[in-house]
């Protein structure tokens, strides 16, 4: 008995109901938020990242937490990236593609000439997520790619802290900080490596346009990532082992 797929008609709705629940959410947080001391005079570009990186640590949270589940629920995603399907996390790919939707746009209305790295990722994000929901397959990918969020939910929670003045020898921002390294080795760096190893191994498999994209894509996030760690290690890390070597 072959499992009934949904209609591209839901999905599309669903993509759409995520990105206007996102913006209508952006629009009374801008209202309603508390920002804290250090950006309640300063330029506007602060207060619009504070609510920008709320909005990011909520749909992180929830994506990490509910794409762990769906690997707990269909495990076979993870070996058949291609043809294994829940609908569970068909759905869950549509709400993060509303989200990455409601992002892009953030980011090009209040932050463009500051983010371009952070937009080629979203548009890598939004064609390999758009494959999955409308293709109405590679659900599998797409989750892989969710994973990442694991480690998005740390580093979203250190920029906060950095706006709360939070001390970087707190207890609480070096529990951070550790979560945050091991979570970046493991959902972001092994992830990766085990989705581009599955292109590579079924490249005869899939269609040649898709080897072609999966490719590309996993060549810009893995450089994204690497950057992305290099700057985390020298800002947070570094400095703070180089100290303990001089004592």
């Amino acid at each position: 008995m072959t499992m009934e797929l949904p209609s591209i008609q839901s999905a599309l709705g669903t993509v759409v109901a995520s990105f206007v629940s996102i913006r209508i959410f952006s629009a009374v947080l801008k209202v309603n938020v508390h920002y804290p001391i250090s950006i309640r005079v300063g330029p506007p570009r602060k207060k619009w990242l504070y609510r920008n990186i709320w909005i990011s640590l909520i749909h992180s949270t929830l994506t990490a937490v509910l794409s762990v589940y769906s690997f707990f629920n269909e495990p076979d995603m993870l070996t058949d990236m291609v043809q294994k399907w829940s609908t569970f996390a068909y759905y869950l790919v549509c709400v993060s593609l509303g989200y990455f939707f409601h992002d892009i746009l953030d980011l090009i209305c209040n932050d463009m000439k500051n983010s371009g790295g952070l937009l080629i990722h979203h548009v890598v994000v939004i064609g390999a997520f758009s494959l999955a929901v409308f293709h109405q397959a590679y659900l599998g990918f797409a989750m892989c790619s969710l994973l990442i969020e694991v480690n998005s939910v740390f580093l979203h929670a250190r920029r906060l802290m950095s706006f709360h003045n939070v001390s970087k020898t707190s207890l609480k921002y070096e529990i951070n900080g550790l979560l945050m390294l091991f979570s970046f080795i493991a959902f972001r760096f092994l992830t990766s490596g085990w989705m581009v190893n599955f292109v590579i191994q079924n490249r005869h498999v899939l269609p040649r346009a898709v080897t072609i994209y999966g490719c590309i894509a996993m060549g810009i996030l893995i450089i994204v990532n690497i950057i992305l760690f290099l700057t985390i290690w020298n800002a947070d890390f570094k400095k703070r082992i180089q100290k303990k070597d001089q004592n």
